[in-house]
């Protein structure tokens, strides 16, 4: 499944079959658009592909052209946010916040960037996915693929620091007042 249309010459838009007239010794382009599950394999008939998705006649007769699409298998791939800290998975301009599933062409390369929430971190990611630098993964959808980024909480470490602190200013205090009894301070 897919379109064609022209931008050379408003009006091209077509489905499955259409039908346009032109002036003899008109120059036509046209464009082939496949669908989500579909992909170009080229032109037939009457016109001669100049690029890999277009095409270009010349009127000086009844022609026919034909543009060939082809169905793709398909393959899902699942993306998995675990771990108790929070954060976004990104794909393309798409965000997975906690489970994505999605259908995607047999062959389709891309990069996924895991990025944590403010109070967490990434601690990794596992499944079916190549990394290629701190947080971010290659995926070639040569199969049905998962993959996880795991993020972790760590407000609860920061909450022990400053607890650490506070324990360690109290002593110093403490400290301070007792050895403040002991220097000038009349028994």
């Amino acid at each position: 499944d897919g379109v064609v249309s022209s931008s050379v010459m408003p009006g091209i838009k077509c489905g499955d079959v259409c039908s346009l007239s032109y002036k003899e010794g008109a120059v036509v382009f046209l464009n082939s658009a496949e669908d989500a599950t579909s992909e170009f394999t080229g032109w037939s008939g009457d016109c001669l592909g100049i690029g890999t998705h277009t095409c270009k006649t010349t009127i000086n007769n009844n022609l026919t052209v034909t543009a060939n699409f082809d169905k793709v298998q398909m393959y899902t791939l699942t993306i998995n946010n675990a771990g108790d800290g929070s954060g976004v998975i990104a794909k393309d301009g798409v965000d997975c916040r906690t489970e994505c599933k999605e259908s995607v062409k047999k062959g389709a390369e891309f990069t996924l960037k895991g990025t944590a929430d403010a109070g967490s971190e990434l601690e990794n990611f596992s499944g079916d996915c190549l990394g290629i630098g701190s947080g971010v993964c290659r995926v070639t959808m040569d199969g049905d693929k998962t993959i996880t980024f795991s993020f972790k909480n760590n407000t609860q470490g920061s909450y022990k620091i400053l607890g650490l602190i506070a324990v360690v200013a109290g002593l110093a205090y403490a400290l301070w007042r007792k050895s403040k009894k002991h220097i000038g301070v009349p028994k």
